[in-house]
């Protein structure tokens, strides 16, 4: 089974989850984690955890392989993305912004890898011992920078995130 044009949905929704059943346990009940889009991170002042996509990366060694014939037919190979997200904290008051977001960033660090019965739940198709892995990156002054600049609003705490997952050729 090969994961399908579904798969980069499927990793932010399965992000979405594991930060929803994760922080807003106790003091943070309530507070929604969402998935935004570049106009959305202009609703700064709502307290919650915004997952935002901002760049996807194709493996070009991978891609540039030539297709292979497995039984007579020719096949492309997979792509491999690489997911780039920003996970931030928004609100109104400093301090609790940072304790939120050092909870999202806990709840991500003990949550690593997102498996396949939790992505297929999105309309995925990957195979039943396929994981995704979710590791936190650092991201460049200029990046992050540029990220805030195109979504008009101002910079508030965060930190990038990677996902890496295969796709069959689309």
């Amino acid at each position: 089974m090969m994961p399908n044009e579904r798969a980069i949905a499927a990793v932010s929704e399965a992000i979405r989850k594991v930060l929803r059943d994760n922080v807003s346990a106790q003091e943070f009940a309530g507070v929604p984690c969402d998935i935004y889009q570049t106009s959305d991170m202009q609703k700064a002042g709502i307290e919650a955890v915004s997952i935002y996509l901002y760049r996807v990366n194709i493996d070009p060694n991978l891609r540039n392989r030539a297709p292979s014939a497995r039984g007579g037919s020719r096949s492309r190979p997979s792509l491999l993305l690489d997911l780039h997200y920003l996970l931030t904290a928004w609100g109104q008051e400093p301090v609790r912004q940072q304790v939120l977001l050092a909870r999202a960033i806990r709840v991500m660090d003990e949550n690593p890898l997102l498996p396949s019965a939790l992505l297929n739940q999105y309309g995925a198709a990957f195979g039943p011992t396929e994981v995704v892995q979710v590791v936190a990156e650092s991201l460049s002054s200029e990046d992050e920078a540029s990220i805030w600049e195109v979504a008009e609003a101002q910079r508030q705490p965060s930190l990038g995130y990677m996902a890496r997952v295969s796709v069959g050729s689309l």
